[in-house]
């Protein structure tokens, strides 16, 4: 995975902490019920635009956020460029339904991790915020 020098690894009790930024109630409802079967997993923050992403990123600490593109407020790209000077910068994965090219390498310049297409990606999300618990350089650190 990259960046994971930059991430701090889950919390003392052994719990990824996620924030979840999406415009859509249902895209957020559909994350929760993906990532809450994982007992490892804390779904700590949930945000409806960049703004309030933003804060929760800063206020939250967590280990991973699943960003959309495009939200009110600036979208994941200003959330991207918000916390590029955080000393603590989560895994970053933008999931969204514009997955054309010019936005991923948008996306990952900006610092994304991972660019994911809603419509054919989704499960993946899953797949690697429950991975990280797996990372032995940053389990409980």
């Amino acid at each position: 995975m990259e960046n994971l020098t930059q991430w701090s690894g889950a919390g003392h009790d052994n719990q990824v902490r996620v924030v979840i930024a999406d415009d859509s109630a249902l895209i957020r409802q559909r994350l929760d019920a993906l990532l809450t079967p994982h007992t490892h997993i804390e779904i700590v923050g949930l945000a409806e635009d960049a703004p309030a992403a933003t804060e929760h990123i800063r206020r939250l600490l967590p280990h991973a956020i699943v960003l959309d593109w495009h939200m009110p407020g600036g979208g994941g790209l200003q959330v991207l460029k918000d916390i590029q000077g955080e000393p603590r910068k989560p895994l970053v994965i933008v999931l969204t339904n514009y997955a054309d090219e010019p936005y991923r390498a948008r996306a990952m310049a900006a610092g994304a991790d991972y660019f994911l297409d809603k419509s054919s990606e989704f499960s993946q999300v899953g797949e690697l915020i429950a991975g990280l618990m797996y990372q032995p350089d940053h389990v409980g650190a």
